[in-house]
């Protein structure tokens, strides 16, 4: 927790993250880019997600997943909620890696 919030903006936030958690937990995995969405879900991290898909042999067209397919799944339009809100985080995500490499080059 970064600062002190409101009672309020705390109630509305723990219901932000149980609907969250409620999307992840009855998110079905019917193919590989809804498991990847799940994964990338799950941990936030495109490099986890590849090492995971290596570690139980999960393949895209007999090839090995990669960090390229993984960003593109993320990034193409979403096909339900969970998509939706992991590919807004990773956007923001990727505008405050961007914000912070800038600083640091000043």
């Amino acid at each position: 927790m970064n600062k002190l919030m409101t009672i309020k903006k705390a109630e509305m936030e723990i219901k932000w993250l149980q609907h969250f958690i409620n999307l992840f937990n009855s998110y079905q995995v019917i193919n590989l880019n809804k498991w990847i969405i799940k994964e990338y879900a799950r941990t936030n991290s495109i490099n986890k997600v590849v090492v995971k898909a290596k570690e139980n042999n999960i393949l895209h067209n007999g090839e090995v997943i990669t960090k390229q397919l993984v960003i593109g799944i993320i990034n193409s339009s979403p096909k339900d909620e969970l998509h939706k809100i992991v590919q807004m985080g990773y956007k923001l995500k990727l505008k405050n890696n961007r914000k912070h490499r800038y600083k640091t080059l000043l």
